[in-house]
């Protein structure tokens, strides 16, 4: 064989080894792209999960926060109507439960800080279910009610500031 000949074969050989590297690298590169995309997919869902629970917990403690101030409401009112106090206390039990339902669900989805401070509200939620249950004086249930929203705002600490564009 002529010294060109072998040195067309050593070109030839030496650009088919180097596609071959550059295809490898090009393969590996797009796994690598392929699962950053998917782990970013995952991380979104995640979050998007996390800030629904957020908001349905939020939602619940809200819902009871409310039903209670109802209830002290219609407890101040002289003469006090028994009937519109025990549909507002069934009420506020409903939205407990609800309550409890949510927390449940959202056990595994919430920080552990904002897991405590939802729990810290929901004993406050179920002291006051039970003065109202055993039909406690109205100064009673202005100490726990009170009681509740101030075991709110620890809670309320971690709902992010509303930024609105210029």
């Amino acid at each position: 064989m002529d010294p060109f000949s072998e040195k067309l074969i050593l070109l030839v050989a030496d650009k088919i080894l180097l596609a071959g590297v550059g295809a490898f690298i090009a393969f590996m590169a797009s796994k690598a792209l392929e699962r950053y995309r998917r782990n970013q997919t995952m991380i979104v869902e995640v979050a998007k999960r996390q800030a629904t629970a957020f908001v349905d917990v939020f939602c619940g403690l809200t819902e009871c926060s409310i039903h209670a101030s109802r209830i002290m409401a219609l407890a101040r009112e002289t003469p006090p109507n028994e009937e519109h106090i025990e549909n507002a206390a069934n009420k506020f039990l409903e939205a407990r439960e609800r309550l409890h339902d949510k927390l449940y669900a959202a056990r595994f989805l919430l920080r552990y800080e904002i897991g405590d401070a939802a729990m810290g509200v929901s004993i406050e939620i179920d002291e006051f279910a039970k003065a109202v249950v055993e039909q406690a004086p109205a100064e009673k249930l202005d100490q726990h009610l009170a009681q509740l929203k101030e075991s709110l705002m620890p809670f309320a600490k971690h709902i992010p500031e509303l930024h609105l564009p210029d």
